[in-house]
Order: C-alpha cells, then structure tokens, then sequence
C-alpha cells in the first residue's frame, strides 16, 4: 500500500511543468541591431518585427518602421562571444602558469632550463595574439540585402507585429488615450 502511494506521488510530480533553468533567464526581447540605410544614416535599437518588406525598430523616438528597400545592411551584435582585451588577459594568465610550471618540472629533471619560460611565454604570445585578432573581427552578424529573410529569427515578434499593436496605434490616431 505504502509503494504504490509513493509511487503515484513520484509519477505526479514527474507530470509537473518543469522550468528549465535556462528559459527562465531567457530575455523576452528582440536582438541589438544597428540598422544602416541606402542614404546613409542609420537607427539603433531592438528589432521587434521583419516581414518581406519592413523592419520595425524599437529606437529611442519610440517604434520605427523601416522599408527593407531602403535599407543596406543589418548589423546584429553578438552579446556572448568573447572579446579580444579577455582573450589577452586569459592567455597572458596561461602563459605565466604555463611557463612557470615547465620551468619547475625541467629544472627538477636537468640543469639550464632558463629559456623555458620565456619560449612558454613567447609561444603563448603568438597563439594569443592571433586568436584576439580573430576574436575581435566576429563580434557581429552583418547581414545585407540578400540575407533580409534570416532577420525574423532576431526579432522579440518573429511572426510579425502583433495585432494589438496595429488596434493601438488606430486608437491613437484617432486621438483616444491610450493607457499603459
């Protein structure tokens, strides 16, 4: 009797929504963009919508729309890749430990190992300058005219401006108040 109680219980729990940790820190917002136009100029914001033919913009004057014919190039951010002054300080810790740790291990074996740690260092230099170079260069998706489709993946509506906001902005053009 006992079991079977324990193991309804097990079985309810187990049929509970579970919040996956990573969700719930998920931002319900649309990416960073910085929007560039055929005449120069720009606008920057969050990309809330992107259809076929329009981009719309959260920028600091409020919600844009953009036509897509009139804009050059979409540049998107990347808010998790690392940057080049991190890749620099991560390799120079490396370096030193790593130099450091060669040393003691050669000089415990043999005699004359004082270029140890400047080749350990040298070597974790150039490695580490290379890759903050290439760090520094991806730090954005650029995505021009031919690539306008992928931009609704990046938007907080990816299936376009929602109703409400089509209803709301008829109220206020004909001049009732709208409340928050």
């Amino acid at each position: 009797m006992q079991r079977s109680i324990l193991m309804t219980a097990m079985l309810a729990t187990l049929a509970l929504p579970v919040r996956v940790q990573a969700q719930a820190l998920q931002p319900i917002l649309g990416s960073r963009v910085d929007v560039r136009m055929r005449t120069g100029g720009g606008i920057r914001g969050e990309l809330l919508a992107a259809t076929v033919d329009t981009v719309w913009v959260l920028g600091e004057n409020g919600v844009v729309p953009l036509p897509l014919s009139a804009v050059s190039q979409v540049r998107i951010p990347y808010s998790g890749g690392v940057s080049a002054s991190t890749v620099l300080k991560w390799g120079a810790v490396a370096g030193i430990v790593t130099g450091a740790a060669l040393t003691a291990a050669c000089s415990s074996v043999a005699d004359g190992c004082g270029s140890v740690f400047s080749a350990t260092l040298v070597t974790w230099s150039v490695i580490t300058g290379i890759s903050a170079l290439l760090a520094g260069r991806g730090s954005a998706a650029k995505i021009g005219p031919l690539g306008f489709g992928r931009l609704p993946a990046y938007a907080r509506f990816p299936q376009g401006v929602p109703q409400a906001y089509w209803e709301r902005r008829e109220r206020q053009v004909a001049g009732e108040t709208i409340q928050r």
